[in-house]
């Protein structure tokens, strides 16, 4: 499923949603669901009460999907790209998140720094086998020009699997009134995510 990145078209066995611009408006960054059976399900399977269902990130640039659309050959896959050659974001669309089992919810910040904004979203790793579970919060660099930089991503809130009891350090920074936090436990992240300065989440 990783090598859903490097082919023409998602071949049915993906349900796609939560779509939004890049800031600079040349892709479109998307979560990805395994849609069930290979593609083969009668029914597309989504998220709906099954928040344990694989998931990824995806961009896709415009031009190329304006290529695709116009291209009658595209829909047959017949222009897929080679497994040998790494991932372009001048393929039809590059997976941001190949080693997670859960991710979903992208957000970018709009307040760019030197060419370069954040993408946030949720995500866990591991993943989990009940319907919901905590999720962590994920960042990457995204440059307005060569698109993302997977070298840049680090873990903002790591995923929490067991909260801590009571905390008796009154300057422990991991607890307010003496609580631990608990998690993140959300299916998507607010559509503004960030301060109007971009500073903080």
């Amino acid at each position: 499923k990783d090598d859903a990145s490097k082919t023409k078209s998602t071949g049915g066995g993906y349900t796609l949603g939560q779509a939004i611009f890049s800031p600079c408006g040349n892709h479109i960054v998307y979560t990805g669901w395994d849609a069930g059976g290979g593609g083969e399900s009668p029914r597309r399977l989504g998220s709906i009460y099954c928040y344990q269902r694989p998931c990824k990130i995806y961009a896709s640039p415009i031009k190329q999907l304006l290529i695709d659309l116009a291209t009658p050959t595209s829909a047959s896959g017949s222009g897929s790209t080679s497994n040998s050659s790494p991932p372009s974001m001048e393929e039809s669309h590059v997976c941001i998140t190949p080693h997670d089992r859960l991710a979903r919810s992208p957000r970018f910040c709009t307040s760019p720094s030197a060419g370069f904004n954040k993408l946030i979203y949720l995500c866990n790793t591991k993943g989990f086998d009940t319907h919901g579970g905590a999720m962590g919060l994920h960042s990457v660099d995204w440059h307005n020009q060569f698109g993302v930089q997977l070298n840049s991503k680090r873990v903002v809130v790591d995923v929490v699997e067991l909260p801590s009891f009571q905390s008796t350090d009154a300057d422990d920074e991991k607890s307010i009134l003496g609580m631990s936090f608990p998690g993140l436990f959300l299916n998507q992240l607010p559509r503004h995510s960030f301060i109007p300065d971009g500073r903080f989440i």
